[in-house]
């Protein structure tokens, strides 16, 4: 945030003077009044300056701005992607890299197909000549849907360099602006947890379920587990994101008093949680939960590393998870006629 100084206005005290005439005894004759001078006129004000002109190469830049937007509002990422040199380098918001032409046209792909009728704005505030050939562009970006819905806001700072007399994007990084909380936009990373989950095996039976809050800062999850027909022990887990370490990390707590806190960590379509806490019985406990998304309904969930009063135990087995349809609404009453 920009804090604006305050200006101290210095007053000037001008004295006034007294001229203090001396009488004398002399015949009295009258005075003549001298005519005042004449004013002279004010000094002409020189007309403000007019601001520079851009340079060729200032212009060159804004059309290569002005292009990329076009291409992102048209939904072309091929188009999209001549405006980036072919190592070109686009940091997102949570740090991630992607590295060079193909990979920035794929990314770029997959957001139009998931988002049809995405739209971009882009607010310029400055823009500063390096050396002849290398430039800095800092703005904002806003991104909204078809509906004008809007999806992501975010600075930027893009380094621009000359190519074959073609000025092109060769690094990109964004940053949620200082003053926005991301808890929301951090958790949507966890979508694929939402919903109702079930295992069904002949001898146990594990079902979650996990939904965001109230506020939707955090996720809810509760868990039961069920043995040879039995409850064996439930909990509940609250998922959010840490601002300080900027990680996704969750506070677990069990029927039977234990609980854990966990980081989580992603690699593709692997997240990894990384646990420690206290058993009902006081003793330390630690474990890494896996999860791998094999489709948008199946996940398998995997207990490894496990150590409880610092005795490890063997890795838990493979559990294959699947999502549970909602149930339909049953039908009303048919009506008569």
């Amino acid at each position: 945030m920009r804090h604006l100084g305050a200006f101290v206005a210095i007053c000037l005290v001008v004295p006034t003077m007294f001229l203090v005439f001396a009488a004398e005894q002399a015949t009295p004759t009258a005075k003549k009044e001298t005519p005042a001078a004449p004013k002279a006129p004010p000094a002409p004000v020189p007309p403000p300056s007019a601001a520079a002109a851009p340079s060729a190469d200032e212009l060159a830049i804004r059309q290569n701005t002005a292009a990329y937007v076009a291409a992102f509002d048209k939904g072309d990422a091929a188009e999209l992607v001549k405006c980036f040199t072919v190592d070109a380098e686009y940091i997102d918001e949570a740090g991630e890299v992607v590295q060079g032409r193909p990979a920035i046209q794929e990314s770029v792909a997959q957001d139009f197909a998931e988002h049809p009728g995405l739209q971009l704005a882009l607010e310029v505030e400055t823009l500063r000549m390096i050396s002849p050939g290398v430039a800095t562009e800092d703005g904002s970006a806003t991104v909204t849907d078809a509906e004008g819905t809007v999806l992501a806001y975010n600075h930027y700072n893009a380094v621009i360099v000359k190519v074959d007399g073609h000025w092109l994007l060769a690094s990109v990084r964004e940053h949620a602006p200082k003053d926005r909380r991301e808890h929301r936009t951090q958790l949507q990373q966890l979508d694929w947890l939402l919903g109702e989950w079930v295992d069904l095996s002949p001898i146990s039976e594990v079902h979650f379920s996990c939904s965001p809050s109230d506020d939707g800062n955090f996720l809810v999850r509760t868990f039961t587990v069920h043995m040879a027909g039995e409850p064996l022990f439930h909990g509940t887990q609250w998922i959010g994101w840490d601002p300080l370490t900027k990680h996704v990390r969750s506070w677990t707590f069990d029927s039977d008093g234990g609980f854990s806190s966990g980081v989580w960590h992603q690699s593709g379509d692997v997240w990894q949680m990384k646990s420690t806490g206290v058993t009902a019985d006081g003793e330390q406990a630690s474990s890494t939960s896996i999860y791998t998304l094999e489709s948008d309904h199946v996940m398998k969930w995997q207990v490894v590393d496990q150590e409880v009063a610092g005795a490890s135990l063997p890795d838990g087995e493979i559990i294959t998870v699947v999502a549970r349809p909602p149930v339909p609404e049953s039908p009303g009453p048919a009506k008569t006629k």
